[in-house]
């Protein structure tokens, strides 16, 4: 970092994927059989999910690349810094294992937010040189579940996810180039120690981003906080009429065995 030799590609990395943000806008959606009504909130829940993987690539890139950088100014050495590198990106992949099950039991949104918490718990033990290897490695791991379960989350509160899927991933590039160049000159003007906190604050801006998503009030219309179709019948009362006992009476297709409810 004191050579300056990574800013030239870094920077120019950050401007080619800010160039590309406005291609996926041309993107077309894949038609579909039916479409879910937009509310009129659904630009800022979109906007709120780009900055979200802004954010968390960012953390994510920012963390992979400085953790031996600060590790070896708290006194480890290059081996056991590299080794403490690799346990963080082992964890992380553990955490992605991991998120199959959970995701099972856990509303996305809930995983995403508890995921984002436990981070920002480690980052803030990282402080401690004593206690920062273990505590990057628990970083990594709730990393984990994070970018995929963040995806489902999207396609549940965003009807249009093809389009939607294709601006996140673009920001979550410019954010995986900018944020950790950012890290790299903090660490020049000052110095690696304080690898932890600019990553602690990143985090926590990311969990805010987080907590602001969840509450219903950003979920479509007749989507419920969990993923849920409200007063649609399910696909065993339209395959069995007695299964229907809400009585709600069938509309035009939404799907194979999922119908909307005629007004």
């Amino acid at each position: 970092a004191a050579t300056g030799g990574y800013r030239i590609p870094f920077l120019g990395a950050a401007v080619l994927a800010a160039a590309g943000v406005p291609l996926v806008l041309g993107v077309p959606e894949a038609p579909t059989e039916a479409r879910l009504r937009r509310s009129s909130l659904l630009a800022p829940g979109l906007l709120g999910f780009v900055l979200l993987y802004m954010l968390y690539v960012g953390l994510e890139s920012s963390a992979g690349a400085w953790v031996a950088t600060n590790l070896m100014s708290g006194g480890a050495g290059e081996a056991a810094a590299a080794n403490w590198t690799a346990a963080f990106w082992a964890a992380m992949t553990v955490g992605r294992l991991l998120a199959i099950p959970l995701a099972l039991r856990i509303a996305p949104q809930w995983l995403v937010v508890g995921a984002l918490g436990l981070a920002t718990a480690g980052l803030a033990l990282a402080h401690s040189p004593t206690l920062a290897p273990a505590a990057f490695t628990l970083t990594g791991l709730a990393f984990g579940p994070v970018f995929p379960t963040g995806l489902a989350w999207l396609t549940r509160a965003v009807p249009s996810a093809g389009k939607s899927t294709a601006l996140v991933v673009a920001g979550a590039e410019v954010g995986g180039v900018a944020i950790p160049a950012l890290t790299g000159r903090l660490i020049d003007i000052s110095s690696e120690s304080v690898v932890p906190t600019a990553l602690l604050v990143v985090a926590l801006a990311c969990l805010g981003t987080a907590l602001v998503l969840y509450p219903p009030h950003l979920v479509p219309r007749g989507v419920s906080a969990a993923g849920g179709v409200h007063g649609v019948v399910p696909p065993s009362a339209a395959i069995d009429p007695s299964a229907n006992q809400a009585g709600l009476p069938l509309g035009p297709g939404l799907g194979p065995g999922l119908r909307w409810p005629t007004p």
